[in-house]
């Protein structure tokens, strides 16, 4: 099979209700607001992978909180007890101070780069601290998107900081190499070892993303390649059986590999990185992406329960997607299956990225039929 079963749950279907997701946004845009400590951050999950009672980041921490509810306030007309612009400023002296990872680094979902993003879109007197963190990551050797430059780059095209995007990506093409099998491919120098990750959340789908996403930053030549080899990859590193499709987390193509099926590591960060890959350049390419739906459909939500990056709502975000691609109404149907699921699967999580901010953007995006990933597609 193309999934691990024992990883998923069987749906518990449930007719569709605008009412009952908004009124679960609601419910934990109250829960997050009331569990902000006297410090003015939240406590992180005992079971959190953290040995910190308080994080900063965006991934895991006060700053994805407070941008969360910043969202969340507009889109439920509900207003905030606190500044965001003073708590922001406030976050990333905490950082600065005790660092979510031991040490202050450039990462944009897990260190300095996310959590000044936060704090420039409310002043933009942080804009030369950022430009200054973008440049110190561009060749970071671990080659993907939670700690490398594949996510400061991003920060960089917001801002319009082109030429900081180009070097970004020109770094990633320097480090792009084929193997003897002739799939391109990058390694992450990571957590102490060199591996060969291929999903969204450390390997060659997130740089893919990026580099897509500033597709018109890039020359003809590298446009060239970008397409080309995307559409390589993606179509022979792909586990397909019975009309369902997925990837291994690594390059390594043992059978032992566990098929993991999350936005980090499997299909649904698939579907989402090639959120911006023209829809006319490879018929096969748009079959697998159609397959790779129907697998995430197949194999059911995710027992762990909710977490935009290894849960129940980023799989769904993947079936948004999908709708968004082919305006073939399945998809938002189905993306709203897990949504009336995930609302049973609630950890108590203060968090964006593994918790229930991220959860109640979902359900919200599900209401307004819009596929875009926090953090990610929008800031």
């Amino acid at each position: 099979m193309v999934y691990d079963s024992t990883r998923h749950m069987n749906i518990k279907i449930e007719s569709w209700s605008s009412d009952k997701a908004i009124e679960t946004a609601h419910a934990i845009f109250d829960y997050v607001c009331a569990g902000q400590q006297d410090n003015g951050l939240w406590l992180a999950d005992k079971n959190e992978e953290s040995s910190f009672e308080f994080n900063k980041s965006l991934y895991f921490g006060a700053a994805g909180t407070v941008w969360g509810l910043n969202e969340l306030s507009q889109l439920l007309s509900r207003p905030l007890a606190f500044d965001v612009n003073d708590i922001s400023k406030y976050i990333y002296e905490q950082y600065l101070l005790h660092p979510d990872t031991n040490s202050v680094c450039p990462s944009y979902l897990l260190g300095e780069t996310g959590i000044l993003q936060l704090c420039h879109k409310f002043d933009p007197i942080f804009i030369e601290k950022l430009r200054a963190c973008i440049k110190t990551n561009i060749r970071n050797p671990v080659n993907e998107a939670l700690w490398g430059c594949p996510g400061t780059m991003l920060v960089a095209l917001r801002l319009g900081e082109f030429a900081l995007f180009k070097q970004s990506a020109d770094y990633l093409f320097e480090q792009w190499f084929q193997e003897t099998d002739g799939v391109w491919i990058w390694r992450q120098d990571l957590y102490g070892k060199v591996s060969k990750y291929l999903g969204a959340g450390h390997g060659f789908y997130g740089n893919v993303y990026s580099l897509l996403e500033g597709f018109n930053c890039l020359d003809k030549i590298q446009q060239k390649q970008l397409i080309e080899r995307t559409i390589e990859t993606t179509i022979r590193t792909a586990v397909r059986e019975n009309g369902l499709a997925n990837w291994r987390p690594t390059f390594d193509s043992s059978e032992n590999q566990k098929l993991l099926m999350q936005w980090c590591h499997g299909a649904p960060g698939v579907i989402t990185s090639l959120k911006s890959f023209p829809k006319n350049e490879s018929v096969e390419l748009e079959k697998i992406l159609l397959e790779a739906g129907e697998a995430i459909w197949t194999s059911g939500p995710l027992s762990k329960g909710v977490s935009i990056c290894h849960g129940t709502d980023g799989n769904g975000f993947a079936l948004l997607r999908l709708y968004q691609r082919t305006q073939d109404s399945k998809w938002l149907e189905r993306a709203r299956q897990f949504a009336m699921h995930a609302i049973h699967q609630r950890n108590g999580r203060f968090t964006l990225w593994t918790g229930e901010v991220g959860l109640a953007l979902f359900l919200l995006a599900c209401v307004n039929e819009q596929a875009d990933f926090p953090t990610l597609d929008y800031f």
